[in-house]
């Protein structure tokens, strides 16, 4: 086998080390052999182990060649939500527009709501931003924190409504997220929203 495969290989395997600065660093390594490691990458996209198939699609992100953007589409649909979330990054920097488009009018929900969040980050595209508001309300963790990270990067005061029924006591993570957010629109509905809900904080605490 080529030295340069079985190096690819070898990186590829570190995917699944319990150890993550070794993840990391496996990624980063893949990004600068750049385009050679895209087939194997993708095979990888495919693997069994979720860790393998998420850092799969970092690292295709990363090296950001087109020919990794159709079977990252296909991982739009993957169960699991790390894998998906990683996709969505990865299509964002890649940046394939009218490839992302199409998806919009797939038959999978993932698919759309992973379409919308990587063209709303790539430009704030606007037939991607009512599968974006519809993201924000998912029951997934990931996949709302994905879809308010792309707020974040890509304000829109037209989400605030959505962002304020979704910041619940119940769930500090995603509070973080969307209280993040908010102040990264920056407009003064999405301040009156920050003041609201710290107002309300003592309440809460002493119920």
């Amino acid at each position: 086998m080529d030295a340069l495969i079985q190096d690819i290989y070898t990186l590829i395997s570190r995917f699944q080390h319990p150890d993550r600065a070794v993840r990391r660093d496996a990624v980063r390594s893949l990004k600068r052999v750049g385009a050679p490691a895209v087939p194997y990458l993708v095979e990888a996209l495919r693997a069994e182990s979720t860790p393998t198939r998420q850092h799969a699609a970092q690292a295709l992100g990363q090296i950001a060649d087109p020919l990794a953007v159709p079977p990252l589409l296909m991982a739009l649909a993957d169960e699991d939500s790390g894998v998906w979330s990683q996709a969505v990054a990865a299509l964002a920097q890649i940046g394939a527009r009218e490839l992302l488009r199409s998806a919009l009018s797939s038959s999978v929900t993932r698919v759309r709501w992973g379409a919308s969040l990587a063209l709303w980050r790539m430009r704030r595209e606007e037939a991607a931003f009512p599968y974006l508001l519809l993201a924000l309300q998912s029951d997934d963790l990931l996949v709302r924190n994905s879809a308010v990270l792309s707020l974040w990067q890509q304000p829109d005061d037209r989400a605030l409504a959505t962002l304020q029924i979704i910041l619940t006591p119940e769930d500090s993570v995603i509070n973080r997220y969307i209280l993040q957010a908010l102040q990264h629109i920056g407009t003064p509905g999405a301040q009156a929203a920050i003041a609201h809900w710290l107002s309300q904080q003592p309440r809460r605490r002493d119920a």
